[in-house]
C-alpha cells in the first residue's frame, strides 16, 4: 500500500506541480532539499473480523505533512492533495483503494535540524481501506 500511495500522489500532475515531485514515507531523503515536501507516515492499520474471521480488507491511518517555508504554500499543497485523493476508490499498483478519506487537519510549525530555518507544516489524517489486488 504504501509504494502505491506514493505512487498515486505522484500520479497526480497537480500534486507533483504542488510538491516538485518530493513525496516520501517518514522523512525528506538525505540530500535532497527544497520545499514544499510531502512525508507521510503510517499512524495505525488495522485488520477488520467478520463473524467469518478475516475480511482480506485493512485500514490504516496515514499522517501526510506538507512541509513549507510559508504556511500559505502548505496549505495550498495540502489543498491539491486533498482534491487529488479524498474520496479517491480505485487500483494502483497491487493495490485496490476502497476509499480514502480525510479525518483531520492542522496548521503547525517546527524548526529545522540546524534551528536556523523555521518551515511550516500542515498535517492531514487520511482513513485508509485498501486490499491488495489479486
Amino acid at each position: 500500500m504504501k509504494a502505491d500511495l506514493r505512487s498515486l500522489l505522484l500520479s497526480d500532475s497537480a500534486v507533483t506541480l504542488a510538491a516538485g515531485g518530493r513525496v516520501h514515507w517518514l522523512r525528506q531523503p538525505e540530500g535532497q532539499s527544497g520545499v514544499p515536501f510531502v512525508v507521510l507516515q503510517e499512524i495505525s492499520e488495522t485488520e477488520p473480523m467478520s463473524l467469518d474471521g478475516p475480511t482480506g480488507l485493512k485500514s490504516a491511518r496515514v499522517q501526510l505533512d506538507v512541509w513549507a517555508d510559508l504556511l500559505e504554500t502548505a496549505a495550498y499543497a495540502a489543498d491539491v492533495i486533498e482534491a487529488a485523493i479524498n474520496g479517491f476508490a480505485g487500483v494502483q499498483g497491487d493495490t485496490r483503494f476502497h476509499v480514502i478519506t480525510k479525518v483531520m487537519r492542522r496548521d503547525m510549525g517546527a524548526v529545522d535540524a540546524d534551528e536556523r530555518r523555521v518551515l511550516t507544516r500542515v498535517s492531514t489524517d487520511y482513513a485508509i481501506v485498501w486490499s491488495k489486488e489479486s
